[in-house]
Parts: C-alpha cells; sequence; structure tokens
C-alpha cells in the first residue's frame, strides 16, 4: 500500500519546530502553501492539518487567506474562512462575510461528501456574523429567500438578532414556524430571541398566530407580545413559566440558563448547539 504523501502543514510543522500549542509563526510563501492543501483533493488529511496550523497563526496569514474567499474550489473557501474567523483582531472584508453567509447552507462540513473536517461552518458562521449586524445585514437579507431551509432560517435569526426591524415582517415569516414544537433542537430558542429582539415591529406577524392550535408557539407568542409591549416583570414571569414548565424529563425547550426561554444573548449562542445535518425542516413562506 502506498504511503500518502505528508502534507505542506505537516512539513511546516517539522520545519519550524512548531509543537501544536501556541501560535505559529510563518512567512508568506509557507502560508500561501498551506492555503493551497485547503482544497479538496484526494490527499487524506492535508486540508485538516493545514487549517490546524493556519488557526494559530495571526495576522500574517490574512493575505493568502483573503485569497482564497474567491478561489473556484467551495472546500478551499470554507475552511479560509474558518481560518480568519479565529484571527484575532480581524476586521472582516465583505467578501470574508459573503463567504460565512455561503456557509450557513446544509452542506459537506464537518463530515460529509467524503470529507472530514472539525469545521462547523454553519454554526461557527452564525455566530461570528451576530458579532457583525450592520455590516452583514445587507449581505444576509437576499438569503431569505434562499432555496436552502437552513440558511434561511440562520440568516433569519442573524437579521432579527441584530433587530432588522426594515426587515421584520419578511424575518418573522421565516422564523414563526420554528416556534411550534418539532425535532429540530434548539430552532425555537433562537427564533424567539430573534423575534424578541425586533420588539414592536414583530407584533403584527405575532398576532397572527396568538391562537395557533401549537401549545408551544401559542405559549411563546404570549410570552414575546408581553415582552414588546413592556408587560410588567411579574406577568413575563408567569408566561416564561408557562411556556418553559417542566415536562418530567426538563426544560420543555431545552435552555436552562434562563427562566425566560426568550432571554438569549450573544453569549450564549457557544452553548447551543446547531448541527443538523439529518432534521426535517418545516416549510415556510418564501
Amino acid at each position: 500500500m502506498k504511503r500518502p504523501c505528508a502534507s505542506s502543514a505537516v512539513l511546516l510543522v517539522a520545519s519550524v519546530g512548531w509543537s501544536g500549542q501556541g501560535p505559529a509563526t510563518i512567512d508568506e510563501a509557507a502560508a500561501r502553501a498551506l492555503v493551497e492543501d485547503l482544497r479538496h483533493d484526494d490527499r487524506r488529511f492535508n486540508a485538516t492539518d493545514a487549517l490546524s496550523v493556519l488557526r494559530s497563526c495571526g495576522p500574517e496569514v490574512v493575505p493568502a487567506l483573503e485569497a482564497a474567499l474567491h478561489s473556484d474550489d467551495w472546500q478551499q473557501r470554507q475552511l479560509a474562512c474558518e481560518a480568519l474567523r479565529r484571527i484575532g483582531g480581524y476586521d472582516p472584508s465583505d467578501r470574508m462575510l459573503e463567504v460565512c453567509i455561503e456557509g450557513l447552507r446544509r452542506d459537506g462540513l464537518p463530515m460529509g461528501d467524503g470529507r472530514y473536517t472539525t469545521v462547523f461552518n454553519a454554526a461557527d458562521g452564525t455566530r461570528f456574523l451576530v458579532q457583525h449586524p450592520e455590516r452583514a445585514r445587507p449581505l444576509l437579507r437576499p438569503a431569505l429567500e434562499s432555496a436552502d431551509e437552513q440558511q434561511r432560517f440562520l440568516a433569519a435569526f442573524v437579521l432579527g438578532f441584530g433587530a432588522d426591524v426594515d426587515e421584520a415582517a419578511r424575518i418573522c415569516r421565516v422564523l414563526m414556524p420554528h416556534l411550534r414544537s418539532n425535532a429540530i433542537r434548539s430552532d425555537a430558542i433562537l427564533a424567539a430571541a430573534a423575534i424578541r429582539a425586533l420588539g414592536k415591529s414583530a407584533v403584527p406577524q405575532l398576532l397572527l398566530s396568538r391562537d395557533s392550535d401549537d401549545e408551544q408557539q401559542r405559549g411563546l407568542v404570549a410570552l414575546l407580545i408581553a415582552h414588546a409591549r413592556g408587560a410588567p416583570p411579574e406577568e413575563l414571569a408567569g408566561l416564561a413559566r408557562a411556556v418553559n414548565g417542566d415536562n418530567g424529563d426538563g426544560p420543555r425547550l431545552g435552555w436552562p440558563m434562563s427562566a425566560d426561554p426568550t432571554d438569549l444573548g450573544p453569549d450564549d449562542l457557544s452553548a447551543i448547539p446547531m448541527r443538523w445535518r439529518h432534521v426535517r425542516w418545516p416549510e415556510t413562506p418564501r
């Protein structure tokens, strides 16, 4: 059996003596070689090896990674975007945000289509985009009409969470079905938090589901309307207990971080599972 060739990353680690711990320092030529290894090819683990080094580098690799965002290779674009997300102080370009939004789709990452990586591009992209709401807003709005249900939902979440009130009606039309009880883990938590951030602009859409046949949706709608009109704390607490009550095996919505299931801050997103490769998404208006 032929032994696979060592990747650029493996050779680089040997040449600079990087232990895998702490920052790696590389020159421009090495950065370009590593970025080339991010492409989808027939060499096993070379992209993963290269990414592990690039994730530990600083601003010196940004030019090579930015160039890869224009690659015709989808995997290379997505892994370059992931490496850029890890660089402290990085100010994202519009193209980087576009590739982040591309990665919200259901695709072959982290594992699938013959790939094996540690890149959860939809989840990590969502967490990155919420840190840049105004910059991402005009780039995200077209994704509200995406044919990909996951991309449509996550785009609506980021826009709502960033209080894009000008698009409140379209955002709510995507998110409202996710307030219903279903098999998609945590989608109601995300949808409710995004709708709450829209404030009073979401109320017209919420009122359309006030008498929903779904108990969970009905309870969340009542709670969100109460938040929008500034209800007193005791009323909000009662509505929250009703919707997030114990059903015998833990909180109904699976969100133990707060008594109010609509309380979600940016720092809480790391605790939200967003791995939905095999779920069936509800149909939403487009």
